[in-house]
């Protein structure tokens, strides 16, 4: 990849500057005189263009916010080598472009109030995508699918169709759009988001989500080990109708669902969640306490 030359940046013999760039950003300095190039990383990777005696150009790439320090010092005279001070900003990451036919499973633990546990597997097939890259996924478990959910093309959930027991299926939709994840994701990064859940049953809620992309680490799960982003999202439901609930019957039930999530930065694909439910009021023993899953398909 060509570099692109740094305009109005310039650095003497003995000197020091600094630069901001994104990580990934290709950065191109050349120097009048021969030098010799060195540089400390600190974290971050460099991809090489081309590093001779009068040109560094280098692709640098780094999960988290970084320092990268290149000296510049002359073959002739060693004595006034030139500073340059780079800030890397974390590296974002966009939403995967789906594939028709993409599967992912999930092995799933749930515990509920009375501490009974249960596991379920389920696995989410990419089924349809729109002219507008929007789509579809399936989910279904033990082979049969349970329902349907339709999303945006950066895979926020427009609307969710369960399939009924009884026979017939059971629309939900979430308006605007319930963006999980808000891309592009990086490091560092906050988020926010409401919207209002309403479904042709009857039932009916408003979510306030935060979300906050608080690291990189490694992760191992069923499907392997992978590099990811650690987010915390916090999800605050109020005027629900349930009527299991404290205030249900009169729409006001609220609760909590707090979750630390992964986002495999490679895989391009969500690697799974530790959730706690908390109630506002008292909460039937058969209502979820706490949910685990886990990527468990390559």
């Amino acid at each position: 990849m060509a570099g692109v030359a740094v305009g109005g940046f310039s650095v003497a013999n003995g000197g020091s500057g600094s630069l901001s760039v994104q990580s990934s950003d290709q950065i191109r300095l050349t120097s009048t005189s021969a030098v010799n190039w060195t540089s400390t990383l600190n974290g971050a990777t460099l991809t090489p263009g081309t590093i001779d005696s009068t040109t560094w150009d280098v692709r640098i790439v780094s999960p988290l916010a970084r320092t990268v320090t290149l000296t510049a010092t002359s073959t002739v005279d060693g004595s006034k080598p030139a500073t340059v001070t780079i800030a890397v900003a974390a590296q974002r990451y966009a939403a995967t472009v789906q594939t028709l036919g993409r599967i992912s499973t999930y092995a799933q633990t749930n515990v509920f109030n009375d501490n009974s546990q249960e596991g379920v597997s389920y696995t989410n097939t990419v089924v349809a995508i729109n002219a507008d890259a929007s789509y579809s996924v399936a989910r279904s478990v033990n082979g049969a699918v349970t329902s349907t959910v339709n999303n945006t093309t950066t895979g926020a959930r427009v609307s969710r169709n369960f399939v009924l027991n009884s026979g017939g299926t059971n629309l939900c939709t979430y308006t605007p759009p319930r963006a999980f994840f808000d891309y592009p994701l990086y490091v560092g990064k906050s988020y926010a988001s409401t919207w209002n859940y309403q479904c042709a049953a009857g039932y009916r809620e408003s979510g306030s989500l935060r979300g906050e992309v608080v690291g990189f680490e490694s992760i191992t799960v069923p499907a392997g080990t992978f590099d990811a982003l650690r987010i915390n999202v916090t999800i605050d439901y109020t005027n629900s109708n349930d009527g299991n609930l404290t205030g249900g019957a009169t729409g006001a039930a609220a609760y909590r669902v707090a979750s630390v999530c992964w986002w495999g930065v490679a895989a391009g694909r969500f690697l799974g969640c530790d959730e706690t439910y908390t109630y506002t009021g008292i909460a039937p023993p058969n209502y979820l306490k706490t949910v685990t899953y886990r990527l468990s398909s390559p």
